[in-house]
Formats: structure tokens, C-alpha cells, sequence
């Protein structure tokens, strides 16, 4: 079956940079502030075949330049080229202000078996997806889906008119007829929409209809009282992940945080709508979890990888940040883990090696990975000691070292010195941050402040490098309340998740309806970048400085999908692609509670229901466990097991 093909990446990174293109804020548009690579400009496809009978193909191409077939030039308009049976070459030359795009069908059809160079001297596989079957769906414009959005209240106010979409959305606005000059204004809240300091404004001249380009907003206010239609902006993923319970409030967190993740994916998984509408490797790490668990969308998640890492030569660290190198290489575990994929891990593996190579050239004589140049180190918004070498950070480095050595033997290559360097960061780590007498890691050794904060120890836990120290980090730091609470969904993340591995769901049912919960009780319609729940929501709305900084539509914070999905219906993969899985469900006082998740990219599904002692399982798949009351059950394709005392 033939499909659009380009040099594996192009497409990729040319839709990253439109992306990134469209931050706006006031009157001016906000671009990133680390290296953006882009597709190629001119490239070459090649194909050798052997045809056992004569027969013809057609081809298309996004770009300017011609066809060669055994050396006669073709036009790229769709015409019949007859081919005679026997061996041809086939080339198309291709130069495109935007993306090289090909399309050929017929005897000979377009495919990941072409090979495509950049004139670099090398020849790689060209880069394709399934979506792109058709030559009249060209993928150089992307494949949202547009749906009307009706106003749930319409309100004249301040001299203009105030409407209300109900909740966070991200479309289209249009304006009819502006006979004179027009103001409009988003807001995320009714108090943004209604101020001069809106991050996201727009003053329309004079003139006919105006379409604005695509934007977040649950309000939106317009200066005069002129028509106004809206329409969102989605990529059409089907709905995958459910989750409902005995407990009403938590099933509004779930919904509430299924549209926040809905909203931010996009051509990549962004951190959120308004602000920043950019990728960031540490976002989207979460994002990949929580996908597990939603949408279980392999191209979304291989564009999003694709984005964040570019080309080489390596720029410096990935958005800058320390940290978030780290968690690139991690992600690439987690892709085969929950996809399978081999084929895209090895085409990504000189990428990874030369990161790592970067990363590791940048370690102390005590071999911890510091700041260094225009980098900087985030690990969360936290009062945290960041004095050269940060305990999180080794944490970190070591997980993805070990990730390497893992990788390495994957790709056939000999990791050993991966895996060496991570035992010996493992001894630094004790050697420098485990306080004795605190019974926890600090921050950072060069103050000698011996600040502990949540961020290390919850590492130490979550990747298993506690050791025997495990309950005395559980006991001093994350069931302690003298340890300062963290505040931002990003690291609830962790810390929950870790908390759940140690058995604490009851506890983490708690603290999602204390945090979650009282966002969505004060009306929050999507989860926000940052939260007090001991504070008024209308007096936590700004962030940099900025009255209306804060996001209120953030990824990261749509990890109760992840937390429901991995630890109450307790479904895990064991090996790459969900070929084997675990189903260990954990009522932890929930009356009943009911799920889905996907398995695998495309079909297939388990879904779980647990009422009291009784469980029911079935998974449209084999590779099946089911896990309950310290029994084990083989779940067999499409077969519902009850067990418990309903059996």
C-alpha cells in the first residue's frame, strides 16, 4: 500500500517549526530559545526493483523536480509511466521551500523501503506513516479535525460582549463584518478575558471577515458587538483510556484530565495551549506515560521524540536544560517498552549515543553531571539547593545510563562502559548526598546546607536505588509533612507514582482528591501548570511575571490518568509492546471502580471491574496475567474471567 514518504525527520521537525512559530503573547510572537532544526530543502528517493511483468505507476511530489525512471525524466502530475518487466532504478529529485513530499503507487509503490539522501553522501530509509495513503491528503498540512463550538453563555459587559465556551478549548475564532476597528481577547479565565493584560489579544482592523489562527481560550471578549464563530482544533485520536469509580469527584478528575491531555496533544505533546504551546523533554516524559494509559498514540509520541532531539551535531542540552537530556534518553526505553518498536530505536540510536557522549563529557572529576555554559538545571519549581552538583540530577544521569547499556545490547553494541559508569555514579550518589542522620538524600553537598527536599528521595525510590533504605525515605520524607509539599502537578507525578510502588494508594487516592480534586471543585475545566489548594484560584493566576502568565491547560498535570491506569486497574506492561502484561488491580477503598486501557498502538484492549472482593477481566489480546488476592489467572483472548467471591 503506497503512502507519502521524506527523509526520515523532515516532516517531523518542518511540523515542530510551524509549531513553534505560533507562540504569541500581547503584540508580539514569542519563538524558542534553543536551536530548531528543520526538514532538508533538497533531497533524492531511490528504488531498485525487479518487476516480473510489465505494469505502471503514478507519482505525485510536494516540491518542485522531476522523476527518472532508468534515466528518462517524468513530470510529477500523476500520469501513467509504463514500466516493462525487468529491473528498474527510480529516482525522484525534489526541492521544496517547506518539505520534500513523494508519493508513488502503481507497480512500484512508495513506502519505508525507498532509501532518500540529503547529498550528505549517505543513503537512509526513507520516513513514512500509515495516515498518508492518499495523494490527495499531502501531509504538509496537518490532519486536525474542526468541529463548531457553541457559547454556553453570552454576556454584555465592559462596553463589549463576553462569551462563554463553557470550558478550555483550543480553535478557531472568526469575526464577521468588522466595519471599524475590533479588539478581541482570550482568557483561560473570565478575569484574563476581561483585562488589558491578556496574554492572548488580538486588534483587528477595518474591513472584511477575519479568521484568526488557532488559539486557546474558554472566554473570549470582543470590543463591539459583531458576530462571532468558533471551532476547535483536535487531532482526531479516538477515545482509548476509561476510567469511572464509586467515588464521583474522582471520576470528574479523570474527564477533566482526559480533555487537558486531549487539548495538548498535537503535532507533538505539548506543555500546554496558551503557555508555552512549545515541547519540553521533561513534559513530554510525562506525556508518554499518561498516553500509555489514554490514547496509546505511537505517531504522536514518535514525533514528539523526533522534535525534541533534531539533528547532530549535539547544540547543547535538549531545551537547554540538564535535566531534560536525560529524560530524552529515558524516553526511548519507554517507547519500546510500551510500543515495541525496534526499527524506530535503532534509527534514533546515533542520536542517543551522541547525547550521551555530550552529556558525559560535561561530568566533574567525581563524575556528576553539572551545569555548564548557557544550560540550566530545573529538576521542578521548588526552594531547593541547586549549589553545583544536584542530587536529582545524578539520580537522573545514572537512570539513563542504565537505559544506554539496556539499549546498547538491543542494538547489538557492547554498553559495558554504560553500565559502568552508572555503578560507579551509584556509589558517588551515597558517598556525597545520603545524610546519615537525616535518613535521606540532600539536595546538593557543595553548600553544606544539607537542604532535603522531596525531588531525590522520590527518585531513589521511584527507579528502585533505595536499597535498604527505602522505609526510612518513606517515613522522613514523603509521609513527612516538615519536608515542604510539592506544589506543581509535574512532581505530584513522581511522588505519587512512587508512593502507589510502595503500596500507598489509599494515601494517593487522598492526595489526588486534596489537590485534583480541590482544583476541580473551584472550577477548573482543564488542569493548570501550578496549584495551591490552600489559596484563592482567583489570586493564583499569574506566573514570569506576567498577571495571567499561568497556564491553565497543562499536560503534566493529567497524571491521575497514569495513576488510575498503572496501579488501580493495575495494567503494566513486562515486555516491549505489551506482548506479556500484568492486570493487578488495588481497590484501595473504592466501592466498585471499573477501566479500559489500549493495548498496543492500534487495537486491543483489557478492561477490568472490581466491586468489593470480585474481579472481572478480559483483554481483547493474548499475553495476559491477571493478578488478584496472591492468584494468578492467564487471560485468554476475548474471554471475560470473573474471580473473587462472585465466581
Amino acid at each position: 500500500m503506497a503512502a507519502w514518504i521524506w527523509y526520515f525527520g523532515d516532516l517531523e521537525l518542518y511540523h515542530s517549526c510551524r509549531m513553534h512559530m505560533r507562540r504569541a503573547e500581547y503584540d508580539y510572537h514569542f519563538p524558542p530559545f534553543w536551536r530548531l532544526d528543520d526538514a532538508h530543502r533538497n533531497v533524492v528517493f531511490r528504488r531498485e526493483c525487479e518487476l516480473a511483468q510489465a505494469g505502471a505507476i503514478r507519482a505525485y511530489a510536494h516540491g518542485q523536480g522531476m522523476l527518472e525512471v532508468d534515466g528518462k525524466r517524468y513530470p510529477f502530475d500523476g500520469r501513467e509511466i509504463p514500466l516493462s518487466a525487468g529491473r528498474h532504478v527510480i529516482e525522484a529529485k525534489l526541492m521544496s521551500g517547506e518539505v520534500p513530499l513523494l508519493f508513488v503507487d502503481g507497480a512500484v509503490e512508495s513506502d519505508e523501503s525507498w532509501d532518500v539522501t540529503c547529498y550528505d553522501g549517505r543513503w537512509v530509509k526513507a520516513g513514512m506513516n500509515w495516515y498518508f495513503r492518499h495523494p490527495d491528503k499531502c501531509p504538509v498540512e496537518f490532519p486536525f479535525a474542526y468541529a463548531p463550538l457553541a457559547p454556553a453563555a453570552v454576556e454584555a459587559v465592559d462596553g463589549g460582549v463576553l462569551y462563554d465556551f463553557g470550558r478550555e478549548s483550543f480553535g478557531v475564532l472568526t469575526l464577521g463584518d468588522t466595519a471599524e476597528e475590533t479588539l478581541l481577547r482570550c482568557g483561560e479565565s473570565r478575569q484574563e478575558a476581561l483585562s488589558d493584560e491578556a496574554i492572548v489579544q488580538a486588534r483587528i482592523p477595518a474591513g472584511g471577515e477575519a479568521r484568526l489562527t488557532a488559539r486557546a481560550f474558554r472566554y473570549v471578549w470582543v470590543s463591539r458587538d459583531v458576530a462571532l464563530t468558533a471551532e476547535s482544533e483536535l487531532l482526531p485520536l479516538p477515545r482509548r483510556g476509561r476510567f469511572s469509580c464509586s467515588d464521583v469527584r474522582l471520576n470528574r478528575i479523570w474527564e477533566v484530565a482526559h480533555h487537558t491531555f486531549h487539548l495538548c496533544a498535537r503535532e507533538v505533546f505539548l506543555d500546554g495551549v496558551k503557555r508555552d504551546r512549545w515541547v519540553w523533554s521533561g513534559d513530554a516524559y510525562q506525556s508518554y506515560l499518561i498516553n500509555r494509559y489514554c490514547f496509546h498514540d505511537r505517531e504522536t509520541m514518535r514525533r514528539t521524540i523526533i522534535a525534541l532531539r533534531g539533528r547532530d551535531p549535539v547544540p547543547g542540552h535538549i531545551n537547554t536544560i540538564l535535566d531534560y537530556s536525560f529524560y530524552w534518553i529515558m524516553s526511548l526505553e519507554e517507547y519500546r517498552l510500551m510500543i515495541g518498536d525496534d526499527g524506530f530505536i535503532d534509527r534514533l540510536w546515533p542520536l542517543a549515543v551522541s547525547l550521551m557522549d555530550y552529556c558525559l563529557a560535561r561530568r566533574d572529576e567525581n563524575g556528576f553531571a553539572i551545569n555548564e555554559g548557557n544550560g540550566w538545571i530545573f529538576i521542578d519549581w521548588a526552594e531547593m539547593d541547586k549549589t553545583y552538583a544536584l542530587c536529582a540530577e545524578q539520580m537522573l544521569l545514572r537512570r539513563a545510563l542504565e537505559a544506554m547499556a539496556r539499549l546498547s545490547a538491543l542494538m547489538g553494541e557492547d554498553g559495558a562502559h554504560y553500565q559502568q559508569a552508572a555503578d560507579a555514579l551509584a556509589e558517588k550518589i551515597d558517598a556525597f548526598f545520603w545524610d546519615e542522620e537525616k535518613g535521606a538524600y540532600i539536595d546538593s553537598f557543595a553548600s553544606g546546607k544539607r537542604n532535603v527536599t522531596r525531588h531525590a528521595n522520590i527518585f531513589a525510590l521511584l527507579f528502585g536505588y533505595a536499597g535498604d533504605k527505602r522505609e526510612r525515605i518513606l517515613h522522613n520524607v514523603l509521609l513527612n509533612d516538615a519536608v515542604p509539599a510539592i506544589r506543581t502537578p509535574y512532581f505530584k507525578f513522581y511522588e505519587l507514582d512512587a508512593l502507589c510502588q510502595a503500596g500507598y494508594q489509599a494515601e494517593v487516592l487522598r492526595r489526588i482528591g486534596d489537590y485534583w480534586g480541590s482544583m476541580v471543585d473551584g472550577g477548573a475545566t482543564s488542569i493548570w501548570e501550578e496549584y495551591s489548594p490552600d489559596e484563592p484560584m482567583d489570586a493564583q493566576l499569574g506566573m514570569y511575571g506576567d498577571k495571567f502568565g499561568k497556564s491553565l491547560c497543562h499536560a503534566w498535570g493529567a497524571s491521575p490518568i497514569y495513576l488510575l491506569g498503572r496501579w488501580f486497574l493495575g495494567v503494566v506492561p513486562t515486555s516491549p509492546g505489551y506482548a506479556t502484561f500484568d492486570v493487578r488491580p488495588e481497590a484501595a477503598g473504592l466501592d466498585w471502580f471499573e477501566g479500559s486501557v489500549p493495548i498496543g498502538p492500534w487495537v486491543g484492549e483489557v478492561h477490568i471491574r472490581v466491586q468489593g472482593d470480585t474481579c472481572t477481566a478480559c483483554a481483547t489480546v493474548e499475553g495476559g496475567t491477571l493478578y488478584w488476592k496472591g492468584k494468578a489467572y492467564r487471560l485468554e483472548k476475548k474471554v471475560a474471567i470473573c474471580v473473587g467471591d462472585a465466581q
